[in-house]
Order: structure tokens, then sequence, then C-alpha cells
């Protein structure tokens, strides 16, 4: 079972699932919608020694949150940013599978802690995370949404939506088939 924890630093709201290391963020209360190296640095360094993030995942990589790998460089942060515009005819199921891999190696291998962040954290980041726990932690999309939803709010686009209830039918009948082979 997952708790929801909130923190607020600096102008982060972020959602910590309890015992994973997984971060997600939102940068709504930030008039800027980009990270500033002082937020950056917050993050590593919070508080006083630091809040440990070792993995960024940017769920809009290039498309309204304008970092890279070399934004973090001297923090010991690995970073997988995921270009696609918050539409509902764009196609974010194609990185589904990447970030939630992102997500899980740096869990269980590095044992970090992940920042997952988009331009305002409702749509694009938390259908990546709604995705992670989905595929590894075998929630049907209503769990892994209202594990979500417990904590801040999220209004994934329609499309998106879409994409994700496709995902379930086909985890689920990809369990089921499992389940069937003896």
């Amino acid at each position: 079972v997952h708790k929801l924890y909130m923190l607020k630093i600096s102008s982060f709201n972020i959602l910590s699932l309890d015992c994973s290391g997984l971060w997600y963020a939102s940068l709504r209360q930030k008039p800027v919608p980009f990270l500033t190296p002082q937020i950056a640095q917050d993050l590593y360094r919070y508080p006083s020694t630091r809040l440990g993030i070792s993995h960024i995942l940017n769920a809009a990589h290039g498309t309204g949150v304008y970092t890279g790998p070399d934004f973090y460089n001297g923090l010991n942060i690995q970073y997988l940013g995921i270009e696609v515009d918050d539409f509902p005819e764009m196609d974010i199921s194609k990185h589904f599978h990447q970030a939630a891999e992102f997500l899980d190696e740096a869990l269980l291998t590095y044992r970090g802690k992940i920042l997952v962040s988009s331009e305002m954290g409702i749509s694009r980041s938390a259908v990546l995370v709604a995705a992670y726990l989905m595929i590894f932690h075998h929630m049907t999309i209503l769990e892994a949404l209202m594990t979500i939803r417990k904590k801040r709010a999220i209004y994934p686009n329609d499309g998106f939506l879409k994409q994700l209830r496709e995902l379930n039918e086909k985890l689920l009948e990809e369990r089921e088939q499992e389940d069937l082979t003896p």
C-alpha cells in the first residue's frame, strides 16, 4: 500500500509515494514555466543538507519545461526528458514503458529519489506516474489515478486518459494470460 505525502519546497508542490522515493512536482505555484538553478539546488540540498533527488523525469522536455541533463551538471542527477505536448491528440503512450522503466530502475537499482515534473503537474506527469503504477505495481487505471488524486488534483486530458485506458486493458489481458498459463 502506498501512502502519499505533500511537501512544499521553494515554488514546488511535491508529492511523495511513501517507501518508493518517487517525488511528483508541480510548478503550479510558480509563474515561470521552468526550473531555475536555485530551485534545482533546493531540491537537491533540502533541508539544509539535501532532499536527495537522484533522478528527474521531465514530462514537458522542450515543450514547456526547458531543462535537460546539462542543467543538472554537478548535482549528480540522472535525467530523462519526455517531449510531448499536452494536447489530446498527442501520443504519450509511446513513452509509458520508457518512463516507467526509468522510474523503476531508479527506485530499485539506485534506491533513488525521483522528481517527476511537467509545466503544470496535472496532465503529462500525472499520466506517466499513473502508467508507472499500473505497469510495475499492477494497479488498475482507477487505482493508479485515485492513488495520485488522494493528495493532489490532477486533470489528465481526455486523449491521455484514453491512452491510459488502452494500457489498462492491455495489462489486464496480459495478466489474465499469465494466470491461465500453467
